[in-house]
């Protein structure tokens, strides 16, 4: 059933919070450990002349970290649930479809503050050891990102309308990602699965391209080329709402 009440959806998610808290502290720890090695390592290692080219490493692993949590999100959607008895459980509950759908949805959500709050702590790390050593070129990775001149790097070297269809193919990629966690429903990694068939995809359209010769009519007519993958966006969606209401408790490799 596709109702929405929003004080049953609450309830929802005041439990689903409480039974996963346990996975989020988990992440954030993971990323924590993770960043606080990193920047520390960058930070610490690097001669003077070479602190610029360490934060600079640290900026774009932060960046790319959050902007994968952010396209990959989906992906996550079932990874806090273990085996059948979880499965069960997630059917049983009195919610609709569509609240749980949302829920779980919202697990990358969730975890994007989690991720931003690990490497600020990660960041104060990094600072607190350097000031210890006495480096003189101490500084944030979080004022290095502050500095960046944006208009220059991106919105200067690319025009806006291709900036807009680079977010809708960002997008899109987002949507595969969450019809691959229904579809991959069973496996709990199902994120690599789809990461598989979408790179594989992206080489037999490579290999389509060359072989056919064709131009890239959809990518230089950005109009079409954003409609066409707004479209899209919105069949995926329909699509994994879809997959996830067939939900089977057997342990299938594809959820159909």
């Amino acid at each position: 059933m596709m109702q929405f009440n929003l004080q049953r959806f609450l309830r929802l998610a005041r439990w689903t919070l409480a039974r996963d808290r346990r996975y989020y502290r988990k992440h954030f720890l993971q990323v924590l450990v993770m960043g606080t090695l990193m920047m520390t390592m960058f930070g610490v290692y690097m001669e003077n002349d070479l602190h610029h080219e360490g934060y600079g490493t640290c900026v774009f692993v932060v960046i790319f970290s959050i902007l994968a949590s952010t396209v990959m999100g989906p992906g996550y959607m079932f990874l806090s649930m273990d085996g059948k008895h979880d499965r069960q459980t997630l059917l049983m509950l009195p919610a609709s479809n569509l609240e749980k759908y949302v829920m779980r949805y919202a697990t990358w959500i969730l975890m994007l503050p989690l991720t931003v709050a690990a490497f600020l702590i990660a960041d104060g790390v990094q600072y607190m050891v350097n000031v210890m050593l006495g480096h003189e070129w101490v500084q944030t990775v979080t004022g290095f990102i502050a500095e960046i001149d944006y208009k220059r790097h991106f919105l200067g070297l690319y025009p806006l309308r291709t900036l807009l269809a680079f977010f809708m193919l960002l997008l899109w990629i987002h949507s595969m990602y969450a019809v691959g966690a229904t579809l991959f429903r069973s496996q709990k990694h199902n994120w690599l699965l789809t990461s598989v068939v979408l790179i594989a995809g992206y080489l037999l359209l490579i290999c389509f391209v060359k072989w056919t010769t064709l131009n890239c009519f959809w990518w230089n007519n950005h109009g079409m080329f954003n409609l066409l993958f707004l479209c899209l966006t919105v069949l995926n969606f329909w699509l994994s709402y879809w997959l996830f209401c067939r939900q089977q408790v057997k342990g299938r490799f594809v959820n159909v």
